[in-house]
C-alpha cells in the first residue's frame, strides 16, 4: 500500500531549507511529486525521481516580479507539455520581458 521511499521536509536548518524536489505516496501505486523551479526557461525539462509514468502535472506561477519600466504587457501562463515517462517541459503561453517568477509543480505518477 505504499511506495518504498519518500523524500519530504528539510535538507538543512538554521535557516530552514526545504528539499527543492519532494515526493511521497498515496495508497495504491501512486507517487506524488511537488517542487519549485526558480526562474524557469521556456521549454525547460523537468525530470522527476524516482522514475514513474506521470498521470498528472499541474503548474502554478508565484513570486511574479516585474523589474522593467512601465508595466508588463501580459501575465505569464505556465503549461506542462511533452509529458513522457517521468519528465515534462515547462512551456509558457506568454513570457513578458523583464519579469521573473517561480513555478510550483504537483505531479502524480504510478
Amino acid at each position: 500500500m505504499s511506495y518504498p521511499t519518500i523524500r519530504t521536509g528539510l535538507q538543512s536548518t538554521n535557516p530552514d531549507v526545504y528539499f527543492p524536489t519532494q515526493y511521497s505516496f498515496v495508497a495504491g501505486p501512486f507517487v506524488v511529486y511537488c517542487g519549485k523551479i526558480t526562474n524557469p526557461n521556456n521549454g525547460q525539462l523537468v525530470n522527476l525521481t524516482p522514475s514513474t509514468t506521470l498521470r498528472y502535472v499541474g503548474l502554478t506561477i508565484t513570486n511574479y516580479k516585474f523589474s522593467g519600466t512601465g508595466s508588463p504587457a501580459a501575465i505569464a501562463v505556465a503549461i506542462p507539455t511533452n509529458i513522457t515517462g517521468n519528465s515534462f517541459n515547462i512551456s509558457f503561453q506568454v513570457q513578458p520581458v523583464g519579469v521573473t517568477f517561480d513555478v510550483y509543480y504537483l505531479a502524480i505518477g504510478n
